[in-house]
């Protein structure tokens, strides 16, 4: 009878950053993450999700193995910086290429005032 082969998959920590949670709670690159909260990690979109259910201040259990021994880490998340994401609102409007600065469109006049608005430069 042929020998069975189980396929084992795992994620690996290929990168820890200075200053993050997971380089505060002890990980060091190539800890094997077994589990977290209690869930068995098989992939990186589900650590993703499991860490994307907590918010800043949260303590997350991080079960490693590291050169073969089992170990325990608990990581204190920390906020997510929104203030430093781009600007994420938009606004109507339209540019003119070649000016020093964006000048927006102006809104268009309702009623016997109005003028009759310029389609593609007409």
């Amino acid at each position: 009878m042929p020998e069975r082969r189980r396929l084992v998959v795992a994620v690996v920590a290929t990168a820890v950053p200075d200053g993050s949670a997971a380089a505060a709670a002890g990980m060091l690159v190539g800890d094997v993450l077994v589990a977290l909260d209690g869930t068995p990690i098989t992939s990186m979109p589900q650590v993703q999700s499991i860490i994307g259910l907590h918010r800043g201040g949260d303590t997350l259990a991080i079960d490693i193995k590291r050169g073969g021994e089992a170990r325990r880490l608990v990581a204190t998340l920390k906020s997510f910086p929104y203030e430093s994401l781009p600007s994420t609102a938009s606004s109507r409007g339209s540019i003119t290429a070649g000016r020093s600065k964006p000048r927006p469109k102006r809104a268009k006049t309702i009623g016997a005032a109005a003028k009759r608005p310029r389609i593609f430069g007409t």
